[in-house]
């Protein structure tokens, strides 16, 4: 976990890269550390963790009260419906869950700085614009319809450069939230997508959000209702939600000590 944090301040880059970048969280590179906080109940919740939750037995129902309270914590940071959160044993499957269960018409944009996960759906369909991106970091939104969708990164993973507000855009949005955390989902937002580790919180968990509004299907082969095909290891929600209060926790106590 990175020592210091800074605000929003405007940071050189190198030379012939994206000219600035916003220190946003500190820790927006892919080499997190567990939070001391996760690693000391990760053990106990991998204890706990091997109970079936929708079972009704005293382990079953311990387990399910700790995965609710951990949803409780996503969605009250997140500041979403606890009931639009799901959890993701594969991370980099939200990209696409979230963005072609919104594709069935509409075309798709997205900046040349998005990840390769958003570029390789780009590259695959029909309709699909790639923005251009100034050495700034700055795009323009695009003209569109409300059937449209767009990615919007609230950082980018390898700089830090902070993305222009979706605001202005008509139609549905897309939120990559993997490298940032803490910017707050634009209004209109219809999918959103979290990874644990922004928060130094435990590999190989990504928390997914559908907006009640949105109208979202389930691009997967599917015989159910179940968004999120497979398993996730509940004693990683456990450990990253204590990652997540954690890490706030000491982000605001670092502010509060430069201010």
């Amino acid at each position: 976990m990175a020592e210091v944090y800074r605000g929003n301040s405007r940071l050189p880059a190198d030379e012939g890269s994206v000219r600035t970048m916003g220190s946003v969280t500190g820790v927006f590179t892919s080499e997190n550390r567990l939070h001391p906080a996760a690693r000391q109940v990760l053990m106990d919740a991998i204890d706990k963790g091997w109970a079936n939750p929708s079972k009704i037995h005293h382990s079953s129902r311990e387990l399910s009260h700790l995965l609710e309270q951990s949803r409780a914590i996503f969605a009250a940071h997140f500041k979403v419906p606890s009931a639009s959160l799901h959890f993701l044993g594969e991370p980099a499957l939200g990209f696409h869950l979230g963005v072609n269960g919104l594709l069935e018409s509409g075309d798709l944009f997205l900046p040349a700085t998005s990840r390769q996960e958003l570029l390789a759906i780009a590259h695959g369909r029909a309709g699909s614009s790639i923005l251009p991106v100034d050495l700034d970091g700055s795009w323009k939104l695009p003209e569109c319809s409300r059937e449209d969708l767009l990615v919007w990164s609230t950082a980018n993973v390898e700089t830090g450069a902070l993305a222009p507000s979706p605001s202005d855009f008509e139609g549905r949005i897309f939120v990559d939230a993997t490298a940032d955390h803490s910017i707050s989902l634009p209004t209109r937002w219809s999918t959103a997508l979290w990874d644990s580790k922004s928060w130094c919180g435990p590999q190989g968990l990504g928390v997914l959000a559908l907006s009640e509004t949105a109208l979202w299907k389930n691009p997967l082969p599917h015989i159910d209702q179940r968004v999120v095909p497979g398993d996730f290891n509940p004693a990683l929600v456990i450990a990253s939600a204590v990652a997540l209060q954690a890490f706030e926790a000491d982000r605001i106590a670092a502010l509060l000590a430069m201010a």
